[in-house]
Formats: C-alpha cells, structure tokens, sequence
C-alpha cells in the first residue's frame, strides 16, 4: 500500500510545477526594445534666389547723329512746264515768304501768265539746308518727289536732275550734294513737269509737292503746297 501511494504523490508534483520536465513555454519571446529613432529635425528651407532684375528694354535706336544736326525744309516749289534746263527760280526767303518779290517773279511761281505770252518755266523745288559747326560731313540725295492733289491723290512722280545751289550773285551752281559743317545753303532741283493731261481742273487748285531725302543716310520728308491760278490774258499793249 506504501508503494502505491509513493507513485501517486511522485505523479501529483511533476504535474503541478509550471516547469516541469518536457513542458514547453509555448508564449512567444519578447524581442528586445529598440531605441525609437530620434525625429529628424526638418531641413531648414533653402532661401529663395533673389529675383533677377528684368533686363532693361533696349534703346530704340539712335538715329544717326549727322542727320540728326542737319535741319531741311522745302521753301518753294514751281510746277510749270520742263524746259531741259536746270531751276532758274531765285531761292525764297526761308523763314517766311518774301512780300519783295517783282510782279514777274510772282506770275512765275503761280502761273497766272498767259501761256502764250510767256516763256518755258522750269519745274523745280528749292530747299534750304542748315549744318551746325558741330556737325559732321554729310551727302544730300533726293530719293523721290511726288505730286499730291487737293483730295489727296497721288498725281505722279517727279523725277528730279541738275542739283544746284544759290551763289549769290552768280546765281546757280552745280552741287555735289556734300553738305559742310557750318553752311547755310540755298538748292535746288529741277523736276519734270506734272502730266497735266491726266489731271482734271489742273487749274486754281492747291497742290502738294512731298520730298523724300536722304541727308547722311538718314530718310526725311519735307513738303510744300502750291497754288497754280488759271492764265490770265491780258488787255493788248500790256508790257510785263
């Protein structure tokens, strides 16, 4: 009887410890804690590059300074007849319109002479031409002449020849069309005459002469209005 109970108190112990020979602690190990990484501090933002400056809008160009010092304008114009010849009108005044003038040169520039009394007038225009001291040497050309009507309308081209400039007392000269620093000039050209056929009420109408030039390389316009009256007939015995 001794010997049985012995067994049974032996079974009762090894059942009971919780470590027992072969149980197994079927709980899953716990693995070791890692440290947490430390939150990265935040780039510091890059400084914006600074706004580069517009570039500066260019210049328009400069025209060129000869052209620049070099004043032009168109005192007269005659719109007559052509004759071959080169301008025989003497040059106007430039400021104003001179009140001097002889009744004869007055009938030339307007044409109020009778065409059968009158003697071939020369189609031209004149300019005056200012260079300062400070300006350079400089070349004239006439690039175009055109004839405008009162409405507007283009009446042709005038083709122009025989540049001459105002002497004085010698009158006209041949030009080179070389303009000097510090001259005052007087010039002119001699142009072809309108073709009258084509214009209807050729007469006592106001005409436009617009000139195109080139001084030093550089282009302008000038342009002057002339008056062309009807030819009047005179009483007989009428000297002029």
């Amino acid at each position: 009887m001794r010997k049985g109970l012995a067994v049974v108190v032996a079974v009762g112990l090894f059942g009971c410890s919780p470590t027992g020979l072969g149980s197994v602690d079927e709980r899953p190990a716990t693995p070791p804690s890692q440290p947490e990484p430390e939150p990265s501090a935040d780039p510091e933002p890059s400084a914006d590059p600074e706004p580069s400056a517009d570039p500066e809008p260019s210049a328009d160009p400069v025209p060129d300074a000869k052209a620049a010092t070099i004043e032009v304008h168109m005192t007269s114009a005659t719109l007559a007849d052509d004759c071959g010849s080169g301008p025989r009108t003497r040059p106007r005044a430039r400021k104003e319109k001179s009140k001097r003038h002889s009744k004869r040169d007055q009938a030339r520039e307007s044409g109020s002479r009778a065409k059968s009394k009158r003697a071939c007038e020369q189609s031209s225009i004149q300019l005056a031409i200012t260079s300062p001291a400070s300006a350079e040497p400089a070349n004239a050309a006439v690039k175009s002449v055109e004839l405008l009507l009162e409405s507007g309308k283009s009446a042709g081209i005038l083709e122009t020849r025989a540049p001459s400039v105002w002497a004085d007392e010698d009158g006209y000269e041949a030009w080179n069309e070389k303009i000097e620093p510090g001259q005052d000039l007087s010039v002119s050209y001699a142009t072809t005459q309108p073709n009258w056929g084509q214009i209807e009420n050729r007469w006592n109408q106001t005409y436009t002469v617009k000139a195109v030039l080139s001084i030093a390389g550089a282009q302008q316009t000038v342009q002057q209005t002339v008056v062309v009256h009807a030819p009047t007939s005179l009483p007989p015995g009428v000297k002029t």
